[in-house]
Order: structure tokens, then sequence, then C-alpha cells
């Protein structure tokens, strides 16, 4: 099994990015101590429903974990639910995460376009006895 974070954003919303930054040691440098650097591999996942989940961005290469992780997608992704997946760790078999930024703008329906229906609804002349003859109709009772 590999550990996992589920964000559960309560709306649905159209992203433009997802970050994540991992955990990582910024004291031990500060206070001169040499400490191994830690890397991680994780997949970023969204998912409207919580039960199906798309893959958005992977993280696969050994840069430091002091870098955060920006993803972003060529496509409109709406989402309601942000998973993140580790895959890897390079000091332990722990997955850290220290923070997820989700950018993007609440999710609205689209009204449908109309302005082909519109043009050609003004396109129907007003009188319509121009398509019309006398037309006789008669019904026969029993």
């Amino acid at each position: 099994n590999r550990p996992y974070f589920v964000i559960d954003l309560e709306e649905i919303y159209t992203l433009d990015a997802v970050n994540v930054q991992n955990y990582y040691t910024p004291w031990a440098a500060a206070n001169g101590k040499s400490y191994p650097v830690r890397y991680y591999h994780y997949n970023v996942y969204t998912s409207v429903d919580g039960e199906t989940y798309t893959l958005y961005g992977a993280k696969t290469d050994d840069i430091p974990s002091y870098f955060s992780t920006t993803f972003e997608s060529s496509t409109v992704v709406k989402a309601r639910y942000i998973k993140v997946e580790g895959t890897y760790n390079s000091k332990n078999t722990a997955f850290h995460l220290n923070e997820i930024r989700v950018y993007g703008s609440l999710y609205q329906e689209q009204d449908a376009d109309y302005t082909a229906v519109n043009a050609a609804k003004d396109s129907i002349p007003s009188d319509l006895s121009l398509y019309t003859s006398d037309i006789t109709l008669s019904c026969l009772m029993l």
C-alpha cells in the first residue's frame, strides 16, 4: 500500500494549478547540521466524486524536498478532491507532506450557447402567412 492524503475542497473547482510541499529540515542548515538531502516521488490525482481519480501530475525526479513542485494542466480540469499518493521517500518508508496549495476558481455550469438558435429564430419572418395556404379540415362525426 502506498500512503496518500485526500483533500476535500467541499465544492467543485476548475483547477489552475496544484502545488505540493513535502517535509524538509530548513533548521538543520541554519544550525550548522548536515543531513542527507531528502526527496520524494509522488502522484497527484483529481476527482469530482471521490471515487474515480485521474492523474493530474507526477513527481519522479530527485530534486530535494525543500523545493515545492507545481503541477498545471493544459486542459480544463474540474475537481472536488485532490489526492497525493507517495511513491518514494529517499530517507525512509514514510511519506511526509507539509503543504498543498490548490489554485483555481469555483466551477459554474456554463449556459448553453444559443447564438445559432437565436439567429435562426430571428431569421423566421413574423408573417407566417407567406408559408401557408387555405386549408379546410373536415371531420366526420359518428
